[in-house]
């Protein structure tokens, strides 16, 4: 079993100013395509639809200084790889 760093992952492929799932994708991708049973783990807030869009719109509104690991840049992808067992939340 591999487990990954998905939060740091998905920094990293958006060079520290966007939390890139599609990093994490990549991630799983390739552990996976070379039959390791790959895993990660996530605070439970980053799958949650409207907590998200929240943080979106206080940082839209400069409400609040929200840092980009705390908004994903798509919800629904992070949401899918949960489901295939991909990914884990993690109380927040």
């Amino acid at each position: 079993m591999v487990v990954i760093d998905a939060q740091n992952i998905a920094m990293k492929h958006g060079k520290d100013k966007v939390f890139s799932v599609k990093g994490i994708q990549i991630a799983v991708n390739y552990w996976n395509k070379n039959g390791h049973r790959v895993v990660g783990f996530l605070p439970e807030y980053l799958f949650d639809y409207e907590e998200v869009a929240n943080q979106k719109k206080m940082k839209d509104m400069g409400l609040k200084d929200v840092k980009p690991q705390k908004i994903p840049d798509d919800v629904i992808l992070i949401n899918k790889l949960k489901q295939n067992d991909f990914l884990i939340s993690t109380p927040s």
